[in-house]
């Protein structure tokens, strides 16, 4: 299964690790890394995680690279979940 990366830089953790550690958990859970998206921001959108540039990004990059699924850095709420799935489509 393809899959686009995205971590999201808050400020708090080494950001280079956490994304080195990303790519490794999703390879041991079966998905092929194809791509990584990545921003910085000083907290979560509150409807999208990432801002609606930038998930104009992913989907793009999603698009471009025959994805199937996408893979954050963080836990997101449920909100940003549904919004997300809804705007995919």
């Amino acid at each position: 299964m393809r899959a686009v990366l995205v971590g999201v830089d808050f400020g708090k953790l080494d950001f280079v690790a956490s994304l080195e550690e990303l790519a490794l958990l999703s390879k041991s859970a079966g998905a092929e890394p194809v791509a990584s998206v990545t921003g910085k921001r000083a907290s979560p959108d509150a409807a999208l995680f990432v801002g609606s540039g930038k998930a104009d990004e992913i989907l793009d990059t999603l698009s471009d690279l025959e994805a199937e699924i996408v893979i954050f850095n963080h836990a997101l709420s449920l909100l940003s979940s549904v919004t997300l799935s809804v705007i995919s489509r």
